[in-house]
């Protein structure tokens, strides 16, 4: 973690497409982050670790919370959903939003359909 430049860096060893991913982070991700550091949740390496010690949150947590909140959503529908509010703004390009994950080349087909309507 950059905490300086405010960006997150993944070594490629722990990305599914095996290179590195850099992710700027927003001033309200890195109160988070601050927040969370100053609870002393950065001293073992997690910044949100389970309550087993020493290890990260499962997978299944946000799931969990999403059906105790009774939320008709799953984890995976909230990147799609970034990605099409990212490729529905003028500025960055159609294939920014598909790019934080590092799942698939710039040039892929999208199997997931846009959840937003683009006016001309």
């Amino acid at each position: 973690m950059d905490w300086e430049n405010c960006l997150w860096t993944i070594p490629a060893e722990r990305m599914k497409a095996r290179r590195q991913h850099r992710v700027p982070l927003s001033p309200q991700a890195m109160a988070v982050l601050e927040e969370a550091r100053e609870m002393g949740m950065e001293s073992n390496g997690l910044i949100f670790p389970s309550h087993k010690k020493g290890k990260p949150l499962s997978d299944m947590t946000f799931t969990a919370l999403l059906r105790r909140l009774d939320l008709q959503a799953v984890p995976h529908g909230f990147r799609s959903e970034a990605a099409s509010l990212a490729a529905s703004t003028a500025a960055p390009a159609a294939s920014v939003g598909s790019r934080p994950a590092s799942i698939a080349p710039i040039n892929a087909p999208r199997p997931t359909p846009r959840r937003v309507l683009v006016l001309p």
